[in-house]
């Protein structure tokens, strides 16, 4: 078998591709030029070999490359969902914050509201206010029970507060405090106070905790307080 022009003896198969190449020594197993050189026939099925490990690897690259784009798409839509989640949650956090905001408004008002109710000042005369404690009379309760009684008094012109001591059923070291404290300031702004409904375990904590009760007077039960100031006031109005 002879080719016209034969690729291995001429250099125009030097400057082919190599698929080019391939093609052409495809039918050279028959040439006579193969039979007769062992050499040649070696490299013919070399470049054979070859040539079908490009053609594997060229398939293998474009399953490679079909895989790779797939990644990337299923990687596209995977930052898709993530995005929307993201803004999902972001929308969720903002209405839960808001939420929280109202539900913390709302409990400090609640709060406020307690509060007040626990330390409440109470109109029993045109210039007298009863203060009824019951329980504990912490640091916060008494501030906030000295700002209001003070601020009363000098917005309303208070000349008696009545300190209504039968809720209390003993008294600690820091409530004595508040109460001392408490009757010192009403004193120091010109004001009256009268303490009712002390009982035996009030008044000996009292005495064991030294307050001073210069000036204070001292009834037994609310309605004789009352009678006090009221009589008191007449007779500044007499006057």
């Amino acid at each position: 078998m002879r080719c016209d022009p034969c690729v291995l003896r001429f250099d125009e198969g030097m400057s082919l591709p190599l698929e080019q190449l391939g093609e052409r020594l495809a039918p050279c197993e028959s040439c006579d030029v193969v039979k007769r050189s062992p050499e040649v026939r070696h490299l013919l099925e070399r470049h054979n070999e070859l040539s079908r490990a490009l053609r594997k690897a060229e398939q293998q690259a474009r399953r490679w490359e079909n895989r790779y784009r797939e990644l990337e798409e299923a990687t596209q839509e995977q930052d898709a969902r993530i995005g929307t989640l993201e803004r999902i949650q972001e929308t969720g956090m903002s209405e839960l914050e808001a939420e929280l905001r109202t539900k913390i408004a709302l409990i400090e008002e609640q709060r406020r509201a307690i509060h007040l109710l626990s330390v409440p000042l109470l109109h029993v005369g045109p210039r007298a206010l009863a203060i009824p404690l019951i329980g504990v009379l912490d640091d916060e309760r008494a501030a906030r029970l000295t700002e209001r009684l003070l601020q009363a008094i000098c917005e309303k012109a208070i000349r008696f507060t009545v300190v209504d001591l039968t809720g209390v059923e003993s008294l600690d070291e820091r409530t004595a405090c508040h109460l001392g404290q408490l009757f010192q300031a009403v004193r120091l702004l010109g004001g009256a106070v009268v303490i009712t409904g002390v009982q035996g375990d009030v008044a000996r904590a009292m005495i064991r905790e030294g307050i001073d009760l210069t000036g204070v007077r001292i009834e037994r039960h609310l309605r004789d307080a009352l009678r006090w100031c009221q009589q008191k006031e007449r007779e500044g109005s007499s006057r």
